[in-house]
């Protein structure tokens, strides 16, 4: 009897089909992840381009259209210029989209981006959002499970139309997802507030460069490789130990599986940290906080966040006018 069974290799397709597919499946979702952070890599890059095409316009621009704020200058205006959400309105009014098809969000949280109280680095934030309305999350990643077509685009499902994805975009990169800071220079972490006047006519003149450096929270929203290859948004804000503990709390009765779950990917998040010089700093205090609010309202709710913190910078001549304006 022994022997026969032994012998027995029905079913042996079977067995090798579970042992690889597994792996191969992981594989394959981790490929698919992989793309779309490629992707948003270049949209990122693109960002950055356009913002640094924005600003130098915008830095020489009249002060009259930015609340006052001085040429040249970061700040020191009355702050009544528009917010970063009332820019982007007004683009995509321009562009045939009405404010109807927006929702109506005139503001769109442009004062909680990260512009402080200037007008001119406002400007500049709105262009900086345009190119990554293609990769924000569709709403459907913030209220129910993470599948692989909501991940990649799927035209059934309401909350991933395009429509839904400019909301979401409105809302992700105005709340906390996006970053547009002036450096005086390569990975810097020093801003730059004001900017020497140039003319650009004579001959000896060297143009003052303006750079510009776009960090922007991308979402992982492909199932099981997200968790490999991004960043837990309640690491970033409290650190490995904190972000377990948040998870023990806002995870209902503890039980010794769900412990030993968090306590690997407390290991995994130190690894990522020793590992990984992340620059979360650039988001400053009100990003960090919305994007954690985020991150914990998707545990409340037995979902899993996930984000990779995505950075590129751009320089360009700032096209100085070597002339008062009429409101000056």
């Amino acid at each position: 009897m022994v022997g026969k069974l032994a012998r027995d290799t029905r079913g042996a397709a079977y067995v090798e089909f579970l042992i690889s597919f597994i792996p191969v499946f992981l594989m394959f979702l981790g490929m698919v992840q992989m793309g779309l952070m490629f992707v948003g890599g270049l949209a990122v890059q693109r960002a950055a381009s356009a913002a640094a095409r924005a600003a130098i316009v915008v830095l020489d621009d009249d002060p009259q259209y930015y609340g006052g704020e001085g040429r040249m200058q970061i700040g020191g205006g009355s702050g009544s210029g528009p917010s970063a959400g009332e820019g982007l309105i007004d683009f995509l009014g321009s562009s045939g989209v009405s404010g109807g098809d927006t929702g109506g969000m005139g503001g769109a949280g442009g004062s909680a981006a990260d512009t402080g109280d200037s007008a001119r680095l406002s400007a500049i934030h709105s262009a900086a959002s345009i190119p990554l309305f293609a990769v924000a999350p569709p709403p459907s990643a913030l209220v129910r499970p993470e599948s692989v077509m909501a991940a990649i685009g799927n035209n059934r499902d309401p909350l991933g139309m395009p429509p839904s994805r400019l909301l979401s975009g409105l809302v992700w990169n105005n709340t906390g997802a996006l970053a547009v800071r002036l450096v005086d220079g390569p990975a810097s972490r020093t801003d730059q507030r004001s900017f020497d006047a140039a003319p650009l006519h004579e001959d000896d003149a060297v143009p003052t460069p303006a750079r510009v450096r776009v960090t922007y929270l991308f979402h992982c929203g492909v199932p099981l490789a997200n968790r490999l290859m991004c960043n837990d948004p309640l690491a970033l804000l409290f650190g490995a130990d904190g972000a377990a503990l948040a998870r023990l709390v806002t995870g209902g009765t503890p039980s010794l599986e769900r412990l030993q779950a968090i306590s690997r990917q407390r290991e995994l998040e130190l690894a990522r940290e020793s590992r990984d010089e992340i620059p979360w700093s650039d988001l400053g205090d009100n990003a960090r906080q919305g994007v954690g609010a985020l991150g914990i309202g998707a545990s409340l709710l037995g979902m899993s966040m996930r984000v990779k913190v995505m950075t590129a910078e751009a320089q360009l001549p700032i096209q100085y006018a070597n002339y008062q304006y009429q409101s000056e």
